[in-house]
This record gives C-alpha cells, sequence and structure tokens, in this order.
C-alpha cells in the first residue's frame, strides 16, 4: 500500500476517535472519554513518532 493510505488512516482513525471522546463526555461517560483519548493521541498524524 502507498504511504499515503496509512496518512489518510492515520488522521480519519484521530477525527473519529476525537470525536468518540467528544460524544462520551457530553454523555458523561468518563471511561469510555479516558479510552479515546489515548486512541486519538496514538493515530495523531501530526507529530511521527511521539508515541512509539
Amino acid at each position: 500500500m502507498p504511504y499515503g493510505f496509512y496518512q489518510l488512516v492515520r488522521f480519519i482513525s484521530f477525527i473519529g476517535f476525537a470525536y468518540l471522546a467528544f460524544e462520551a463526555n457530553k454523555a458523561k461517560k468518563e471511561t469510555l472519554v479516558f479510552v479515546f483519548i489515548p486512541l486519538a493521541l496514538l493515530f495523531q498524524p501530526f507529530f511521527k513518532n511521539c508515541f512509539r
């Protein structure tokens, strides 16, 4: 697969997990917020190799 595909997957995953964390926060589900935020940070496309 081309590298651009992996960049796109990282960006979409980051947006998706951030949105899920936001929605979980609105629903007052703190446990899910603490699951989705680290996943969003793991897949973040801006700073490479920060958490790996």
